[in-house]
């Protein structure tokens, strides 16, 4: 039936208000069905986007149940940055190859054994966590704080928390054998296992109990070991003597013997760990498999040595009375710096005849440079002096049995100790740049998972020597998936704009030309 409305001359209902309805209303149907199809596949494609996140991002409940990543961290004293290269030193150089190797560690200002040992593990400036020497004064306490006195091991010396306490405050378990603080009580808490110092225990002694802590059934997933040489060989000989070649060796066969441990209990090759992995975890939700253990092994020091003679001694009571201060600092007759508390309205007069001494280097102590991170203490006194390298200071003089010491600025190259690491966390056969002791602990914390507590170190100054993590990779995937479907949303929203508009022209150009725009209006 032809309608009724005819507005042009031969019209077959082609271009009749009615037919034009009836298309406008299909156009419309069509619009709205093109949006829920868009609507729907939007949607379908944001729930494939965050199953992806919460598949990449949520950890894996078998690799949970069988990893644990466990760090070995080791000292020994005194141990140059530059020794390796005077023996062959195989052990430790299968790290290196195996591992990552700094071409040094810049250690904390003063370069001696406590300060150091504490900075290592607090991630403190000297004049953070408070020991500004191995003997110093505090002003407050009117005591004097030194290795053999009876309450060294007193909480109120040592400031800053310890790698092990925050290990352990993570609701982990840590044994420590000698280091410098492990004996003393802070926050509350002492590390899980701990060994009283005792230099008569032999270094092979030292790493069974390293290996027998692994061996527990609850073990520890922090360890951490001191050992005294080289510190105390090249003290005695001086640190290019036949003497310290020797122990040198003694300290790689001690490596030697740590690796072998490791290697007889699969715990240093990563390929073994994988593939019992891979064989493991599908049963791992439900069977009760011992835990395998990532291990991670640092080993550094403290600082370095420089070699003494009796021929560069800076005699103080050569320069001024010794009635006129009070010489606070080692409790040998001679070292490489001293803390001087001057009497009542000497001040001035002691720093001019002090600061004339020719290889003394002679602060007040607003004066020290900031670069040291040890000025803002109060243990520090008001006038501080430190000898040029190779150079000693006594008060009185006598005779020099020593031929090496330390303790000097540590920008000198002598003072610098060795950093070397291996493991699933570190790249292998890497040579870092220098970096400072201070940033030891925020790595620690971050090999071992757990947050550090405050501290003057950066995780960023150390990222050079970490592998690149399974999480980085994920998030790269991440950010290729969400970059790759916001493309294939944008492509399709350009092609069906085009096409719908390209569809319209096409069948309803005529009606535009026409101008007869009243026809929408019906």
């Amino acid at each position: 039936m032809r309608c009724k409305t005819n507005f042009y001359p031969g019209c077959k209902a082609k271009y009749c208000s009615c037919h034009l309805r009836r298309k406008r209303n299909l156009r419309k149907c069509k619009w709205y069905f093109l949006r829920i199809l868009r609507l729907y596949y939007t949607m379908k494609i944001g729930r494939i986007l965050v199953l992806t996140i919460l598949f990449l991002f949520l950890p894996n409940r078998g690799a949970v149940g069988l990893t644990q990543p466990t760090l070995i961290l080791i000292s020994y004293d005194g141990f140059r940055w530059d020794y390796m290269e005077k023996v062959p030193t195989p052990n430790l150089e299968w790290i290196v190859q195996h591992g990552v190797k700094a071409k040094h560690l810049t250690n904390a200002f003063v370069t001696k054994t406590f300060p150091n040992h504490f900075t290592l593990v607090t991630g403190l400036y000297e004049e953070s966590h408070g020991l500004v020497g191995n003997t110093f004064f505090d002003p407050v306490f009117n005591e004097t704080f030194y290795i053999k006195s009876p309450n060294y091991l007193d909480t109120k010396w040592w400031r800053g928390e310890p790698i092990w306490i925050t290990n352990q405050k993570a609701w982990k378990k840590s044994a420590v054998v000698f280091w410098p603080g492990s004996e003393v009580k802070i926050e509350g808490q002492y590390p899980t296992h701990y060994l009283p110092y005792d230099p008569r225990l032999s270094f092979e002694k030292r790493v069974d109990f390293v290996m027998s802590m692994l061996e527990l059934e609850d073990s520890p997933n922090f360890i951490a070991a001191y050992f005294n040489e080289p510190d105390h060989s090249g003290h005695l000989y001086g640190p290019d003597s036949p003497e310290v070649a020797n122990v040198i060796r003694r300290m790689d066969n001690v490596t030697g013997y740590l690796l072998e441990n490791l290697r007889t209990r699969g715990l240093i090759d990563q390929t073994i760990i994988t593939r019992i992995q891979q064989v493991m975890r599908p049963v791992a939700a439900t069977a009760d498999f011992p835990v395998i253990r990532h291990v991670n092994l640092i080993i550094t020091s403290d600082h370095g040595m420089s070699s003494i003679n009796s021929s560069q001694v800076i005699v103080l009571e050569k320069y001024l009375p010794s009635s006129w201060y009070t010489l606070i600092g080692s409790q040998h007759a001679f070292d490489t710096f001293f803390h001087i508390l001057p009497k009542q309205g000497m001040l001035n007069p002691t720093y001019e005849k002090l600061k004339g001494i020719p290889h003394l280097n002679t602060y007040l102590k607003n004066d020290i440079p900031e670069e040291f991170h040890y000025k803002h203490n109060r243990r520090v006194m008001p006038i501080f002096i430190v000898a040029d390298n190779h150079w000693l200071i006594s008060q009185s003089g006598g005779q020099l049995k020593d031929r090496g010491n330390h303790g000097y600025s540590n920008k000198l190259s002598d003072m610098h100790p060795i950093f070397l690491a291996h493991g699933p966390a570190f790249k292998k056969n890497y040579i870092a740049q220098p970096f400072d002791n201070v940033h030891v602990y925020p790595l620690m914390c971050h090999v071992l998972g757990i947050d550090p507590a405050p501290n003057n170190g950066s995780l960023k100054a150390v990222k050079q020597l970490f592998k690149v993590s399974k999480q980085d990779f994920k998030v790269l995937i991440v950010l290729c998936c969400i970059s790759f479907l916001a493309f294939i949303l944008m492509s399709y929203g350009i092609v069906s704009f085009c096409v719908k508009n390209r569809c319209r022209m096409k069948h309803y150009g005529h009606v535009y030309d026409l101008g007869r725009s009243d026809l929408y209006d019906l």
